[in-house]
């Protein structure tokens, strides 16, 4: 199995959401960039414990990296790992007047027409309208800028 190695940019104030499904799984934030590289998992800070279910909510925040991964240290250098950068200049909410900047009914529309499901492996699949993620990856970005009249 393969996995992205490309950070996740979210939004400032912005929330990732991550989901479990009865798995033995834990899931920890390692200290450094050079802790996730080498997959030094001493240290690390428990994020969810082995077998949680339901979901997990990370807040992220401006300018913060979230270096994340399994306390399993081989699963980690097969590539579960996952780096998270808070945006700097994207917000989720006016910095100034705390408004949300997010349409969320526009994007629950755009998601249901990507395709948007649950795999129930605990993966949420955008499953039609890209060729690469890349693309995927970018339009989603600058769809999570768009403030709430469609701008």
């Amino acid at each position: 199995m393969s996995y992205s190695q490309a950070p996740l940019w979210c939004a400032a104030g912005a929330i990732v959401v991550f989901q479990w499904h009865n798995s033995s799984t834990d899931l920890v934030r390692l200290s450094s960039e050079q802790a996730w590289e080498s997959c030094d998992v001493s240290g690390a800070t428990t994020i969810a414990p082995r077998n949680m279910t339901g979901q997990l909510h990370l807040t992220c925040e401006a300018g913060q990296r979230y270096f994340l991964t399994t306390s399993a240290a081989a699963e980690c250098r097969a590539g579960q790992k996952l780096r998270v950068f808070g945006s700097g200049s994207v917000f989720a909410h006016d910095p100034n007047s705390g408004e949300t900047l997010l349409h969320v009914l526009s994007m629950d529309r755009v998601y249901t027409l990507l395709g948007h499901r649950d795999s129930g492996l605990g993966f949420l699949e955008l499953s039609r309208g890209y060729q690469t993620e890349e693309l995927a990856a970018s339009t989603l970005e600058l769809i999570w800028c768009l403030d709430a009249s469609g701008r």
